[in-house]
């Protein structure tokens, strides 16, 4: 994506991948929260 400059990307990060700093490093100019619960999986 460097090499093609790219400038924008949509992408969706689950909590899981916040928490294990999948993400690290990488700066978010725009950020939506949503679905906060809980889930049970059985």
């Amino acid at each position: 994506m460097v090499k093609e400059k790219v400038e924008y990307v949509i992408m969706e990060v689950s909590s899981q991948s916040l928490k294990l700093d999948r993400v690290y490093g990488l700066e978010f100019e725009v950020r939506n929260i949503y679905k906060l619960l809980r889930r049970s999986y059985k």
